[in-house]
């Protein structure tokens, strides 16, 4: 989808969405995946782009209806499906009337889906909001990222080709936010890389 916006930009948007799987890195106890809606300027020749990561609030992982919508069941996120006559809530679509503008001006948008695994889901010991889970979620994608910038591999869904984001993503100047849980995740996203990064130094 391209989107003409304000001050003559053209921003675009695509998906990623890896299979989900056990990653101890982000959470033991259950299936995580990486899912993502990324906004973006079309033409990438004039980056390094910063970052913003965006992370959505502690919602329904599935829902019927619109207008209202009611998302009233977290089973997409123990089993990875929604029961019959339900869809997966898109709640990283939240975002997008940021992400379009942010595009416009020159940023990589990444807003993340933690539906699996996390979004509604029982705590575990020592995370009993799965906040410090939503971080290194964050971190993960984050790490993704990093290599689609340095050594290629971006998925084909986003667009661009394998080595599409190569030198083109600005991680050196990354803005990370959210609203409830989404917003507890940011914040320990950040202070877990801090605490890597002393860890390493």
């Amino acid at each position: 989808m391209t989107l003409p916006h304000q001050q003559g930009r053209y921003v675009t948007t695509a998906e990623y969405q890896f299979p989900a799987g056990i990653d101890t890195d982000v959470l033991a106890q259950r299936p995580i995946e990486l899912w993502a809606r990324v906004y973006r300027p079309i033409d990438l020749s004039k980056g390094p782009f910063p970052v913003i990561v965006f992370l959505h609030g502690n919602h329904g992982a599935c829902g019927t209806g619109e207008n209202p919508r009611v998302d009233d069941s977290i089973l997409y996120s123990h089993a990875g499906i929604c029961p019959p006559g339900y869809v997966v809530t898109p709640n990283h679509a939240g975002y997008e009337y940021l992400g379009i503008p942010l595009a416009s001006c020159g940023f990589i948008v990444v807003s993340v889906n933690a539906n699996r695994g996390i979004n509604g889901a029982q705590g575990v010991p020592g995370d009993k909001g799965l906040n410090l889970a939503r971080g290194r979620l964050i971190l993960k994608h984050l790490h993704r990222w990093y290599e689609w910038n340095t050594l290629g591999g971006a998925p084909e869904s986003l667009g661009v080709g394998s080595d599409g984001f190569i030198g083109r993503v600005d991680l050196k100047h990354v803005g990370l936010m959210g609203h409830s849980r989404g917003g507890e995740g940011a914040r320990a996203a950040y202070r877990q890389y801090r605490e890597a990064d002393s860890r390493l130094n």
